[in-house]
Order: C-alpha cells, then sequence, then structure tokens
C-alpha cells in the first residue's frame, strides 16, 4: 500500500514538472519574432558579397528573436572583423515595421598588397657570422617578398618572394579558402626553386 501511495505521488510529481516545461517551452514560443527582409551592403569594392553575407550568420527570410537581434548583430560584426579583409565594420538594424527588419552593413576594405623585405644570415646565428665569419656580406641573404590578400576577392591570397645573396630562392604560393558546395574546404599550394 505504501509503495502504490509513493508511485503516485512520484507520478502526480513527473505530470507537474511535465506540464511546468510545457508552460514554459510556450511562453518562449510566443516571444516576438522579427523577418528580415533584406541585408544591404556597402563599402565593398573588391571583396565579393557572398563572403560578407557568409560570414554574417543571419540570411534573408530568417526569423529573429526581437530579444536576439542585439547579439546576433554584434557576432555579426565580430566575425567580418575576424576574416581581416576589413578595417572597420558596421552592423545596423532598421526596422520596416512592427515584423520586418533591414540589417544594413558597412565595411571599410584593407589595403591588400604588402611588400616586405627579406633579410637574413646563411649562419646559424649572429654571434658566429659576427666573430667566426668576420662579418662577411657574402654571407647575407637580401630579397623581397609581396603579399596580395584577398586578390579575387574571396579572400584568397598569392605571394611571391625572391631571396638573393648566398641562398637564392624565388618562390610563389596561393591559397584559397572556403571552396567546395559545403564552403568547408581550401586549396593551396606552393612552388620554389
Amino acid at each position: 500500500m505504501k509503495k502504490c501511495c509513493f508511485l503516485r505521488r512520484g507520478c502526480l510529481t513527473g505530470v507537474w514538472v511535465i506540464f511546468l516545461c510545457g508552460y514554459v517551452w510556450a511562453a518562449d514560443s510566443t516571444k516576438a519574432l522579427l523577418w528580415v527582409a533584406d541585408i544591404q551592403v556597402r563599402g565593398n569594392e573588391k571583396t565579393k558579397l557572398a563572403i560578407i553575407l557568409r560570414e554574417l550568420g543571419v540570411e534573408r527570410g530568417q526569423y529573429l528573436s526581437v530579444e536576439d537581434v542585439p547579439a546576433v548583430l554584434t557576432r555579426a560584426k565580430q566575425q567580418l572583423l575576424n576574416t581581416s579583409l576589413f578595417l572597420s565594420a558596421s552592423v545596423q538594424e532598421t526596422r520596416l515595421d512592427s515584423q520586418r527588419l533591414l540589417i544594413e552593413v558597412e565595411v571599410k576594405e584593407r589595403w591588400y598588397v604588402f611588400p616586405a623585405p627579406l633579410m637574413s644570415l646563411a649562419d646559424n646565428n649572429f654571434n658566429l657570422w659576427w666573430n667566426e665569419q668576420k662579418r662577411d656580406l657574402s654571407r647575407v641573404n637580401m630579397g623581397v617578398a609581396l603579399e596580395c590578400k584577398n586578390l579575387t576577392g574571396n579572400n584568397d591570397r598569392l605571394a611571391f618572394g625572391a631571396q638573393f645573396g648566398y641562398s637564392q630562392i624565388l618562390g610563389m604560393s596561393y591559397h584559397r579558402p572556403n571552396i567546395g558546395r559545403l564552403k568547408q574546404h581550401g586549396l593551396g599550394g606552393r612552388i620554389s626553386y
């Protein structure tokens, strides 16, 4: 008899918990939702629109709860800046009416061509070159490297390098991220002589 009463009490508690969970779920599902009617992007001269839209994490036609909009926009701005393609990014919302939302993105692109001088010693360390090799300039390697970021607007990189002196090296490399249907893979290669 006591066992049956205990089971009854446990069943009632379980029903009560299910009722409360259902009530909380119903309260969450009645949150005000906004429909993303459009996303407008300004300032991208070289970067392709698909690259920017992919990083936003929000799409046209998506529903967002009113409470989530500030966090979604902050995360979108951070993801744009994390690509290293832009000096600055701004992601703003405009309410078209009580149910529709316009997202406006403004970016300022970086300078994408970076030349750099190259200088290295043929010896293992500076002291060896300075003391044992008597600062012999023929054991110094000098050259130049040129890196072109965002070459085709797809966040790809092309780099050239030339080194002369004790060791002569010519090289080129290319890297393209986000290829394939799902944009989950990358492709790259390097050649040097």
